[in-house]
């Protein structure tokens, strides 16, 4: 089930928060203050997660969907409540045959569209690639994958795919008052559990079966205000640090926000793939302490790690950014940290202090207005 921080960090995020973990694996390093809030880049894992995964993807996109119809020219500057309502499938799986194996996940939206990817490896070689084309009629979804060779980076046709979605399941009910600045928003989720059939067809005829696969159906109805004007306030930490373990980069990103928090451990394998461990953490006092447990690329658990660690400001500036659509005064602050991440793989434990990464942290807040005109309405 979405919860409020997941929206929230949606609400900020848009139609493109659709990874688990916002902004830990694709935020730039070293960027200004509004470059930070601007570039913030939510990027899809190509390895399919678990079914529970998958549910919270498709609820992020769904959301997405709402905020962003909501946000279109022309509907925003409307003062009345505005309802948009959305239903999206989503399924995926590991399937291995003689032939093959296949990883994939795809989920269908009524308002955002289809959204997936796809790993192979068997006969052709290693391919991956995104959902290209897709139709929802009734419980029957079809498309198809765009396949990338993992070797020279050539287009290597498409697997097609026909997926039948049958009840599997009660229906699960939620409901979500979502406050933002002088947004307000209320959504009404239904979650139910179903099982998919059908098949995934390779450029060369070969077939994989899809076998009653975890699926959920969601169903959202959305309602909003419209004030004339959006207030900005908020604030953010970011704090990354990077470390050798041997010879594996490690890496340890968190972000926080007033709505939100989100952290992630990985390491980069050789073969191209990660170690990674991610977690929700609750920051307190400037003061954080978690753990994660480390899977590899797969699902597989192969360790674990913590983090005890706690920030000092230091100094700060103010400035005041203003555009055709938003004024606001960004206050800049300067933050040291203290601490150490353990990590614990294969039965060894190893301790790093934050006196000795490579590190970037930056503390912003940020206070100010959204012009009307910005959202639609005449300037």
């Amino acid at each position: 089930m979405a919860s409020s921080r997941s929206i929230h960090t949606l609400v900020q995020g848009g139609a493109a928060a659709l990874h688990p973990n916002p902004v830990l694996r694709a935020l730039p390093v070293g960027k200004t203050t509004s470059n930070m809030r601007r570039n913030l880049v939510f990027v899809m894992s190509s390895t399919p997660s678990s079914s529970r995964l998958r549910r919270r993807r498709v609820t992020t996109i769904l959301v997405a969907a709402a905020f962003a119809a909501l946000t279109l020219p022309g509907i925003a500057s409307a003062a009345a409540p505005v309802q948009t309502s959305d239903l999206a499938h989503s399924t995926g799986g590991r399937i291995t045959t003689a032939d093959g194996t296949i990883e994939f996940s795809i989920s269908s939206s009524t308002l955002s569209g289809a959204r997936g990817f796809i790993t192979y490896s068997g006969p052709l070689g290693s391919l991956f690639g995104p959902e290209g084309f897709a139709e929802m009629i009734g419980n029957r979804l079809t498309g198809e994958f765009f396949l990338i060779d993992g070797e020279t980076s050539e287009p290597a046709g498409f697997a097609t795919y026909v997926v039948d979605f049958t009840v599997a399941g009660p229906e699960t009910a939620t409901h979500e008052v979502i406050k933002d600045g002088n947004h307000r928003t209320v959504l009404d989720l239904i979650e139910q559990p179903m099982l998919a059939n059908g098949a995934i067809t390779m450029p060369d005829g070969t077939i994989f079966p899809l076998l009653d696969l975890s699926a959920t159906r969601f169903v959202a109805d959305t309602w909003s205000n419209s004030p004339a004007a959006t207030i900005l306030d908020g604030s953010e930490t970011f704090i990354e640090a990077n470390w050798m373990l041997g010879d594996l980069p490690l890496t340890f990103r968190l972000h926080v926000t007033e709505l939100d928090a989100a952290a992630v451990v990985f390491l980069q394998l050789p073969t191209g793939g990660e170690i990674i461990g991610e977690t929700r953490p609750a920051f307190v006092d400037d003061s954080l302490a978690a753990g994660f447990t480390l899977t590899q690329t797969g699902g597989t658990v192969v360790g674990d790690a913590a983090v005890d660690l706690q920030v000092t400001e230091l100094g700060s500036t103010a400035a005041f950014e203003e555009t055709d659509i938003s004024r606001q005064r960004v206050i800049t602050t300067d933050i040291a940290i203290r601490g150490e991440l353990t990590v614990t793989l294969d039965g060894a434990t190893h301790t790093f202090d934050f006196v000795d990464a490579d590190l970037f942290s930056v503390r912003h807040a940020w206070h100010g207005i959204q012009y009307p005109h910005a959202e639609g309405g005449e300037g």
